[in-house]
């Protein structure tokens, strides 16, 4: 066994070829991969945690009871019963992605530590890539669609936020929904104004969805966003607040395109997150909300959960001919969020 390897660090180092051909070698570089590849997949999950509820379930049901009314009665009357107002049922997806590694014996016998975590990090980038474009293709497209499940065996009925389909919606504090008109889709109505950026968190908040309200932009839209009024930045870094005072400042040292820019109507936190909001839409979620927007299914299986490699022979240490994720996203709070189109009058999914 190759002496010297005992972090990713020391393998990240490795600049020697055929250190990394032994199997007891092998061995320790696979455990090494093994404890940094559930760390990945643990942060990943915990960065979506305030959109997506992880979750093995083929179907859940979400929302509010149907309100059941009080009438005017007299001491004898009897009411009508209302027994079945439960919420709406969702089912989510799940599906296998793969992306070809070829890590071969021969492979190990020639490559050094360094081109074998270059394949590694380039792996893991391409899965959380991948992964976040699953998660906009789900909160963005307004098209209901069958999928099926090839682990259940059965066709699942995939539904969006609320899109018009006719299904049910259960009122709210006395407001009622026509199913059939009533959508989470929304186009500007005219020149980007104050009032469609309203009009988006209302379609959360009057659902009774209030709570960890946030508004997500990409970093391409940031100049439409600021510069309507109801945009309150945030104070500089060089800012110096007078004694009694605190000031929320624009931390500068966040990513450009992942950060806190600011309030809308001077309660709603603006984020720039391009990673889930594509250019020339604007998100609003109630990211505090027990039920989130989406669902991220996995299967049962613990082994079979997040990014893995995977080979022909199983328990041979690090040989992989693929790395393989079987997951997907599906709406599970349809109510939860809405999402503006800010590109033209009429709503467009994303390309």
């Amino acid at each position: 066994m190759a002496t010297g390897i005992l972090t990713i660090a020391d393998l990240r180092a490795n600049k020697f070829r055929g250190a990394l051909g032994d199997e007891g070698t092998r061995v320790k570089v696979n455990e090494l991969l093994a404890a940094d590849l559930a760390n990945f997949n643990r942060e990943l999950s915990e960065q979506m945690s305030f959109l997506a509820k992880q979750t093995t379930e083929t179907s859940m049901s979400f929302g509010k009871a149907f309100t059941n009314p009080f009438v005017p009665n007299d001491e004898f009357g009897k009411p009508i019963s209302r027994n079945k107002m439960l919420p709406s049922t969702v089912a989510f997806p799940v599906n296998t992605f793969t992306a070809g590694l070829g890590w071969s014996e021969k492979y190990f016998k020639m490559a050094t530590g360094e081109e074998i975590m270059e394949s590694y990090d380039s792996t893991k980038t391409g899965y959380a890539i991948n992964q976040m474009g699953l998660l906009r293709l789900a909160l963005f497209n307004n098209t209901n669609f069958n999928s099926w499940d090839e682990y259940n065996k059965v066709t699942l009925a995939v539904k969006r936020l609320y899109n018009s389909d006719s299904t049910p919606i259960p009122d709210y504090n006395g407001v009622s929904f026509n199913p059939a008109s009533h959508t989470h889709y929304i186009a500007r109505v005219s020149t980007l104004a104050n009032s469609d950026v309203d009009a988006t968190i209302t379609h959360v908040l009057h659902h009774g969805y209030t709570n960890g309200v946030k508004v997500f932009i990409n970093s391409a839209n940031q100049a439409d966003i600021t510069a309507l009024s109801k945009f309150e930045p945030l104070d500089s870094v060089r800012l110096v607040e007078g004694s009694g005072y605190t000031v929320q400042k624009l931390d500068n040292s966040a990513p450009a395109n992942n950060r806190l820019i600011g309030l809308w109507d001077k309660q709603y936190d603006v984020w720039v997150k391009d990673s889930i909001t594509p250019s020339g839409y604007v998100l609003v979620a109630a990211t505090g909300e027990v039920e989130k927007p989406l669902g991220f299914r996995q299967l049962p299986m613990p082994s079979l959960q997040g990014l893995m490699f995977s080979g022909q022979i199983p328990g041979v240490a690090l040989i992989a001919e693929k790395a393989e994720a079987i997951e997907d996203f599906g709406v599970w709070n349809r109510g939860t969020a809405a999402v503006l189109y800010i590109g033209n009058t009429t709503w467009a999914n994303p390309s």
